[in-house]
């Protein structure tokens, strides 16, 4: 980004940690902090709480039809990606198929809202063609000339995902034998209730007997 002041460019790869916001060091400090003052400090105080230390984001920032106007160095550490190369690019074109519509929805709701940040959850592709879960701050930053566009502060939470999914599977399924288990029962036949008296549909259980299963059960499981 242009420093005015300073006819520079700025970087935003950035770590952020408790304290706030680590630019790249060969940034001077005043120019950081005079960019900082005029158009990124309320936003930058508010991601840099919920990412805590060490996490590495990427700063984007796409135009109305969500083409890629500037993209910071650390999507190369995110996904593997040359930030000059997807300059001039979609974003739709990294999003995973199942999430281009939630994504496009979210920059749109977003940007009616203006000095006012959201967050989303989408799937991006990594170089490596797999696909990353990445947790998404947005802010309408159109305003600020100094940016104008919507600026997109990602993190990896793919880590966080898979255990997620993990714990719901846990809680949900036997152990032993990977079936669904009496608490998994419960919610899907809550949920089919729901939907039947929706629908104005009937709904049925069907009970099937084992055998001899109550002995393997109380032996094994």
């Amino acid at each position: 980004f242009a420093d005015s002041k300073n006819s520079g460019y700025l970087d935003l790869s950035a770590t952020f940690d408790v304290g706030g916001f680590a630019i790249t060091p060969h940034i001077g400090h005043q120019t950081v902090k005079r960019f900082s003052a005029a158009s990124y400090t309320d936003y930058s105080v508010t991601v840099s709480k919920e990412v805590g230390a060490g996490v590495t984001l990427s700063a984007t920032v796409v135009d109305t039809d969500t083409a890629i106007r500037y993209q910071s160095p650390s999507i190369e550490r995110l996904l593997g990606h040359d930030a000059e190369a997807l300059c001039g690019t979609q974003l739709s074109d990294l999003l995973h198929p199942d999430d281009v519509a939630r994504m496009l929805g979210f920059i749109a709701e977003a940007m009616a809202k203006p000095h006012e940040s959201a967050t989303v959850e989408a799937r991006l592709r990594h170089r490596d063609g797999s696909w990353r879960a990445l947790e998404i701050v947005g802010a309408d930053r159109r305003h600020d000339p100094a940016i104008d566009g919507f600026v997109l502060n990602a993190r990896d939470v793919s880590e966080r995902k898979t255990l997620e999914k993990q714990l719901r599977h846990q809680a949900f399924h036997d152990p032993l034998t990977g079936l669904a288990n009496r608490a998994r029962f419960t919610d899907r036949l809550e949920h089919g209730l729901q939907r039947a008296s929706r629908d104005s549909r009937t709904l049925a259980v069907l009970f099937m007997d084992l055998d001899n299963f109550k002995l393997v059960n109380d032996s094994l499981g």
